[in-house]
């Protein structure tokens, strides 16, 4: 059993007791941001817990302070790894000789607390190295506030890592001045490690037969009309019926219809009537009615939608982009909130209107604060006023929900897009994210995909197939 120690407040934790287990072997975990897979999850007690593979080193942990997300926090979150469990190398902090530090709101220039993310590694000699998040394949979920995390990081980025044996990981929560606020620590042993494991040979999946694949795509400033191979071999291979577009921002409807024309062929209908927005419907089904804006009063948000006539059913199908930024209770978070409330009254007016239809909204939801536009998008707006579904975007071959990631930015990969479904109506037969990176070779073959299509975009293509409800 992994013990764990808990500091609440503004008391410093004076001393930490680790139990090693005899062995760890990885339970099946999705880095989801959903922990119910982790053994310790049920248990209050276990307040952080590790897991490994041949490859992997996955940490759950639970803050004491679940109402900050915590890139955008007012302190900093620090995980701490000793890899060679030996406090005699890397820095001396907290009794461990800390091998690699990733801290999530980190200081700044100014010696304030700062934002997104800071990864370190450590000589045994305790010189300091800059690392990116990238080097260190560090990402945690969810993106948003929550009183639970789960991260993954790579062993073969540390050498230490990649010894079988002892590791002990803290993670705890810290001022300005390095007070501590919270903390929990847990050791365990590492099983050997592969250096050479094979990439997922994950098919890229077929539509179901008689049903609707629906596409949410976030196309980073108008990037098709600047890369069109990369999208055009995306879109293809995916195979979209309604593709819910993000970010062709300043380009007129006519230009996108005219890329979508000479890149994917006749047949679509592209509904697009505010360039300032960016958002966009297209299908190749038949549009009943566009919906170009808000209906009545509102508020205002990024959103576009169309009654489709589908094979499963008429969807109303949305494509939404909420404000960027700023933490939990943010101006930005508050911003969100209020666009989410603005959509929700549209959907739900459109919903009275045509009671016989399905729901899908999809797009960038921005959630880097707290969750609260999501559980309000999703509030009451399906059939007999059921709550919305959101999709699995469980990346193909790999088990993470990311759905963006850019390796140069200070914030590590996290899941800002989303599709929400009323499932009464339509279930959810497949749902999954794509990204070219994470395919075998042959996979990238069989679809017609080459290995750096994803870096097209910051965003992941987030497919969802529904069916007709019986």
């Amino acid at each position: 059993m992994i013990r764990t120690l808990l500091a609440l407040a503004l008391f410093p934790l004076l001393g930490c007791e680790t139990l090693p287990t005899a062995g760890i072997i990885a339970p099946p975990i999705t880095v989801d941001g959903h922990t119910a897979e982790w053994p310790g999850s049920n248990n209050p007690d276990t307040t952080a817990e590790i897991a490994a593979d041949a490859r992997h080193l996955w940490i759950r942990f639970n803050p004491a302070d679940g109402a900050h997300a915590i890139q955008a926090a007012p302190f900093t979150t620090r995980i701490l790894i000793d890899a060679d469990n030996d406090p005699a190398t890397g820095r001396r902090l907290a009794g461990l000789g800390v091998d690699a530090m990733i801290a999530l709101s980190p200081p700044n220039e100014l010696g304030s607390i700062g934002i997104g993310s800071a990864v370190t590694r450590y000589d045994p000699d305790a010189t300091a190295h800059p690392l990116a998040h990238a080097d260190l394949g560090f990402f945690f979920l969810p993106t948003h506030a929550s009183d639970s995390y789960e991260a993954r990081l790579d062993r073969a980025a540390l050498d230490t890592l990649t010894r079988q044996g002892p590791v002990t990981v803290r993670i705890e929560q810290v001022d300005a001045r390095e007070r501590v606020l919270w903390s929990a620590q847990t050791a365990a042993d590492l099983p050997a490690f592969d250096p050479d494991p094979e990439p997922a040979l994950s098919i890229l999946p077929a539509a179901p037969k008689d049903g609707v694949r629906v596409l949410s795509l976030n196309v980073l400033y108008s990037s098709p009309l600047k890369n069109p191979d990369a999208f055009r071999r995306t879109i293809s291979g995916i195979n979209p019926d309604i593709i819910l577009f993000q970010e062709w921002f300043n380009t007129p409807q006519s230009d996108i219809q005219t890329w979508m024309d000479t890149n994917l062929g006749d047949g679509w209908t592209v509904i697009a009537p505010d360039p300032r927005e960016g958002v966009a419907v297209a299908t190749r089904l038949t549009v009943l009615e566009a919906i170009p804006d808000l209906v009545g009063d509102t508020g205002a948000a990024r959103f576009v939608g169309a009654l489709i006539d589908t094979p499963v059913g008429k969807i109303l199908a949305a494509s939404v982009h909420l404000k960027c930024c700023g933490g939990a209770d943010s101006p930005e978070d508050r911003r969100r909130v209020e666009e989410a409330a603005a959509i929700h009254a549209t959907v739900d007016n459109l919903r009275k209107r045509h009671p016989d239809a399905s729901v899908a909204i999809g797009g960038d939801y921005n959630l880097v604060g707290s969750r609260r536009p999501l559980d309000i998008l999703i509030d009451g707006l399906g059939q007999n006023n059921a709550d919305l579904t959101p999709a699995d975007t469980t990346t193909l071959g790999d088990a993470a929900a990311v759905t963006w990631v850019d390796e140069k930015s200070r914030f590590s990969p996290g899941r800002l897009d989303w599709v929400v479904i009323d499932t009464t109506r339509t279930p959810i037969a497949r749902s999954f994210t794509l990204d070219t990176r994470r395919l075998s070779d042959a996979s990238l073959q069989a679809a017609g995909l080459q290995r750096d299509d994803s870096r097209a975009s910051d965003h992941l293509p987030v497919v969802v197939d529904l069916i007709r409800a019986d």
